[in-house]
């Protein structure tokens, strides 16, 4: 993410739908207090060049979302992409990671290796 390295989006076509998977946490900027180890895993149609998607389960080593949750809450992620790369316009986060943490902005896209 532009500006918040420590933040990162992974895009995949699945079928007719987009799996976005989104890492990281608060500015770096508040040191200890640092909201970190958030993911967003959320799953959507692509229309014309903005992606509606809702959260679904995740599991890592550090954080865990279940597909209960996910229906019951019905976060949703909203993501519009660009010649340059792509902006979270909309992640319902509140409540989800922890304080200070935000997925909303602008991503560019890492060159291939």
């Amino acid at each position: 993410m532009a500006g918040n390295p420590a933040t990162s989006m992974e895009v995949r076509r699945e079928d007719s739908h987009y799996q976005v998977v989104l890492y990281g946490g608060g500015e770096e900027s508040a040191g200890a207090a640092t909201a970190a180890d958030c993911f967003i895993r959320a799953v959507g149609k692509l229309e014309g060049n903005r992606l509606n998607a809702v959260f679904s389960a995740i599991e890592t080593d550090t954080f865990s979302y279940s597909e209960r949750e996910a229906r019951t809450e019905g976060r949703k992620l909203e993501v519009v992409f660009g010649s340059q790369g792509a902006s979270v316009v909309h992640a319902d986060t509140l409540g989800y990671c922890g304080l200070g943490a935000t997925f909303e902005g602008e991503y560019r896209r890492k060159p291939a290796k």
